[in-house]
């Protein structure tokens, strides 16, 4: 839903938030993930010098932007004040006239992205240009309990009445973003690529030093 001025309006008449979804390619996303971002990505420029945090929902995305903004903040490679957004995840419009992929062509390198999109959907490029790809996995069953909470929490994503509606959305690939067996498949077959750096979530609680010497 876009406004009379081409900018993306996150509210409803009543003035709430909006939760209303959409398929494409027969994947469920959220309002914020248009479908012209996501026709966007088959053209996205990738850059080898990215660094491209790749998870599913609720798998530690924002604990690895973190630290891999500390880590090239440290080394500097990133230079200057600390921002807002540390990981921008492309196929996001929320908020104004211009998504995030438009405004990430414009970010200097090196870039942090982040997103949460099944393989069919990243750009083609990724492949092409083999940026670091950091990739984190985390046991089903915590990430169907954190999405039902995170569900629940944010208002701009459609909640759930009980864990049982959730879980049954996320058993059968009907949840945000698709199914989480192909999403996490896709990656541990690309574990041994030079690119790619499958973590896993729990062993990074379990080991934080091993896992940001890795990183």
């Amino acid at each position: 839903m876009y406004s009379s001025r081409g900018n993306m309006n996150p509210f409803n008449e009543d003035g709430s938030w909006r939760t209303d979804t959409h398929v494409y390619d027969d994947v469920k996303f959220p309002w914020f993930v248009p479908r012209t971002s996501l026709e966007a990505m088959q053209s996205f420029e990738v850059r080898p010098d990215d660094v491209w945090i790749c998870t599913y929902s609720k798998s530690g995305t924002a604990w690895i932007i973190e630290v891999v903004w500390q880590i090239l903040s440290a080394s500097g490679d990133i230079k200057g004040d600390e921002p807002l957004d540390k990981g921008p995840y492309p196929d996001f419009h929320v908020f104004g006239p211009v998504p995030n992929h438009e405004m990430l062509t414009k970010a200097p390198s090196p870039r942090i992205i982040a997103t949460h999109l099944l393989p069919k959907f990243l750009p083609p490029q990724l492949l092409e240009k083999q940026p670091k790809v950091l990739y984190v996995a985390r046991n089903p069953k915590d990430v169907a309990v954190s999405n039902y909470h995170h569900c629940n929490t944010l208002p701009k994503i459609k909640s759930f009445d009980s864990f049982q509606e959730l879980l049954n959305d996320f058993m059968s690939g009907e949840i945000i973003f698709g199914e989480w067996p192909a999403h996490v498949l896709y990656w541990w077959k690309k574990k041994d690529e030079d690119n790619v750096l499958f973590l896993k979530y729990e062993d990074m609680k379990k080991f934080v030093y091993v896992a940001y010497v890795d990183i």
